[in-house]
């Protein structure tokens, strides 16, 4: 998100300034991306008024970690074309290796969230907080039993 906003606010003066002999086709292009640029940044601004661990406060653990492998992958994406718009060779850089390593965790999630059982429907939390908390009893005997067991003074001499 940091680069976009980088680029977009680099760039806008470049394209507002640009000369008006440059080839229509060229300039057509040229305003699209900028529209897809604004287009962007217009569809971003709810996400960047609060900071990350804010937002992502709500979700399980698993959607959280989906979240930011998420962010972490495209950002680390970003950043590699970023490279190869400068002319970077990218092929021995750290930025693959980077990419690669949240690739492998963005599928571990996925195959943990397609074996899991923890993917069942979450309950309504009004649904949830309505319903009458379970009663726990006590089995006595186990108790009695146990105790029994493990404490010295009450074990019985065994015959023999």
């Amino acid at each position: 998100f940091f680069f976009f906003f980088f680029f977009f606010f680099f760039f806008s003066p470049f394209f507002a300034a640009m000369d008006m002999d440059v080839i229509p086709e060229v300039q057509a292009n040229i305003d699209g991306l900028h529209q897809s640029l604004s287009d962007i940044e217009a569809a971003l601004q709810p996400f960047l008024q609060r900071p990350l661990p804010e937002m992502v406060a709500p979700l399980d653990s698993l959607e959280q970690a989906n979240v930011y492998m998420t962010f972490a992958y495209s950002l680390n994406a970003l950043f590699y074309i970023f490279l190869k718009t400068q002319g970077v060779s990218v092929e021995n850089h750290e930025i693959k290796k980077e990419l690669e390593r949240a690739a492998q965790y963005v599928r571990k999630i996925n195959q943990f969230e397609a074996s899991s059982t923890a993917k069942r429907p979450r309950e309504d939390p009004v649904v949830q907080a309505t319903k009458p908390a379970k009663i726990l009893q006590l089995d006595a005997t186990a108790a009695a039993r146990f105790v029994q067991h493990h404490t010295p003074s009450a074990k019985k001499p065994r015959k023999g």
